[in-house]
C-alpha cells in the first residue's frame, strides 16, 4: 500500500547530501517527494556535482557519501529482501553544464526536476540558479528527435515480434510481455514526440493520460484510440518488475488497432515536423 504523504526519510537524506563537499545542489523528486511511495519506490535524486577537474573523482565520492547516508537512513536496504529495497536505484549525478543544457527542454528528467522538484543547495538561498527559467531551446535535439528515432526503431522491432509470433505462436493464452511492451513503447514515444513537438509537458508515463492529452491539448488530433490503453499501459516498464494482471486477450486485434494508432500518431508527428518516419533515414539507427 502506497504512503500519502512524503517520505520524511528522503528529504532528510537529500539535505545531508547536498551538504558533501563533492554536491552544488540536490534536487529531490518522485514519490518520495510527492507522496504516493512505497517501499519499493526509487529514490529520485539529481545530483548536481561540483565543478572539479576530475569528474570521475567526483562520482566516485558522491557515491560513497550516498551509500553512506542510504545506510543510515534506510538501514539494510541492499538486501533484496529488505522492505526499502527500492532505494537502491534512482540517482542520477550529473555535471553543472549538462544539467543546464538538458534544463533548457520542456519534458527531459532535468526540466522536470527544475520545475517540480525540490531544489536543496549547498549554498543556502542559491535555488533560483537551480529553478527552471522558461529556456527551451534544446527540446529538439535533446527530447524529440530521440523520441521520435525511438519510435521509428519500436516501428521496426513491433513488426518483426509480430512476424515470429504469427508464426510461431500456437495459444493464444501464451503471451509474451516483450508484444505488450513494444507496443506500449512505439504508442508512448511516438505520442510523447507530438507533445513535445507542441511544448506540451508529459502528464505522466501513461498511454491512458498520453491520449487524454491529445484530445484535450492538440487541436490537430482527431484519432479515436482503439487500442486498449488501459491494458498496455501494464506494460510500462518504469524501471521496476513487470506486473500484468490483465493480460492481451487477443493478439490479432492488438497488431490491427495498433496499426491504425501508430499511422494516426505518424500522420501527426509528419504535420507537425515535416518528417515522414516511413522514409526519413536519419531516424534510423
Amino acid at each position: 500500500m502506497g504512503h500519502p504523504e512524503p517520505d520524511p526519510r528522503a528529504a532528510a537524506l537529500a539535505g545531508d547530501l547536498a551538504q558533501d563537499a563533492a554536491v552544488r545542489a540536490v534536487i529531490l523528486g518522485g514519490s518520495r517527494y510527492t507522496g504516493g511511495w512505497d517501499e519499493q519506490s526509487d529514490l529520485d535524486l539529481v545530483i548536481i556535482l561540483q565543478d572539479w577537474g576530475d569528474e570521475q573523482e567526483s562520482r566516485r565520492a558522491v557515491g560513497s557519501a550516498l551509500g553512506d547516508l542510504k545506510e543510515r537512513y534506510y538501514p539494510g536496504y541492499q538486501d533484496r529482501q529488505s522492505p526499502d529495497h527500492g532505494v537502491e536505484r534512482g540517482e542520477w549525478p550529473v555535471s553543472m553544464e549538462y544539467y543546464l543544457t538538458h534544463r533548457r527542454t520542456v519534458n527531459d528528467p532535468m526540466a522536470l526536476a527544475a520545475r517540480q522538484g525540490r531544489i536543496i543547495p549547498r549554498e543556502s538561498g542559491t535555488e533560483d540558479r537551480y529553478r527552471h527559467d522558461g529556456d527551451t531551446s534544446n527540446e529538439w535535439d535533446l527530447v524529440t528527435l530521440p523520441k521520435l528515432k525511438r519510435a521509428v526503431y519500436e516501428n521496426r522491432v513491433t513488426a518483426d515480434l509480430k512476424e515470429f509470433f504469427n508464426r510461431y505462436r500456437r495459444s493464444t493464452r501464451d503471451v509474451c510481455s516483450l508484444q505488450g511492451g513494444n507496443a506500449y513503447w512505439l504508442l508512448w514515444s511516438s505520442g510523447s514526440a507530438i507533445m513535445s513537438l507542441l511544448g506540451i509537458m508529459y502528464p505522466n508515463r501513461s498511454l491512458l493520460a498520453m491520449a487524454e492529452t491529445l484530445g484535450e491539448r492538440d487541436p490537430g488530433w482527431s484519432h479515436e484510440f482503439a487500442s486498449d490503453l488501459d491494458c498496455l499501459d501494464q506494460y510500462n516498464y518504469c524501471a521496476c518488475e513487470v506486473v500484468v494482471t490483465e493480460p492481451i486477450v487477443d493478439l490479432q486485434a492488438m497488431w490491427e488497432a495498433l496499426e491504425r494508432a501508430r499511422n494516426a500518431l505518424w500522420r501527426r508527428i509528419g504535420e507537425l515536423s515535416g518528417y515522414d518516419l516511413h522514409v526519413a533515414p536519419e531516424l534510423d539507427h
